[in-house]
């Protein structure tokens, strides 16, 4: 069966839940797949519902936005060659987003640093560099993987991406 966060018509919201590591101690469950090991190996062995089917198709574009200046657009089939599993998802997407970050690193010309190393100030989230994607804002292992939201008209996959915040060095 696929996602009940689908409509009819195939479009919707698919989140990601997580079962807290420590769940018997009542902490509960949380709404991310993690980008960076160990989080996002634990995210994945701990997420709920991987192997449900949640979006039906041959093939989707996924359109990464956050945080680059320049949108990523990829072409992406699921492995049965029908319907992509929520877990396939989220390492794809993740895959992509590791990618991205170390084509980033590859292009720029600029150093990898925080806004507090480049201008002085507080402010630690990661300055803009000037490669391929022109990441901005944060590193990798500040992002979380909340939901994705399909649309079966014209294919497209995008995605819930929450960080961290804004970091401050003391």
């Amino acid at each position: 069966d696929l996602s009940d966060d689908l409509s009819e018509d195939g479009d919707g919201d698919i989140e990601f839940m997580v079962d807290h590591p420590f769940v018997e101690e009542g902490r509960g469950e949380y709404l991310c797949i993690y980008f960076t090991n160990p989080r996002y190996e634990r995210s994945i062995r701990l997420m709920r519902d991987k192997e449900q089917e949640v979006i039906e198709t041959e093939e989707a574009t996924l359109v990464i936005k956050y945080p680059v200046r320049n949108e990523k657009h990829v072409k992406l089939k699921p492995r049965n060659g029908k319907a992509f599993t929520r877990v396939e998802l989220a390492r794809k997407i993740v895959q992509e987003y590791q990618k991205m970050y170390w084509e980033e690193e590859e292009s720029t010309k600029l150093p990898v640093e925080t806004s507090a190393e480049r201008h002085g100030g507080i402010l630690a989230n990661r300055a803009e560099t000037d490669g391929r994607w022109g990441i901005w804002g944060h590193d990798l292992e500040d992002l979380q993987l909340t939901c994705i939201s399909y649309s079966s008209e014209d294919k497209t996959i995008n995605l819930g991406v929450d960080s961290l915040g804004a970091l401050f060095t003391i």
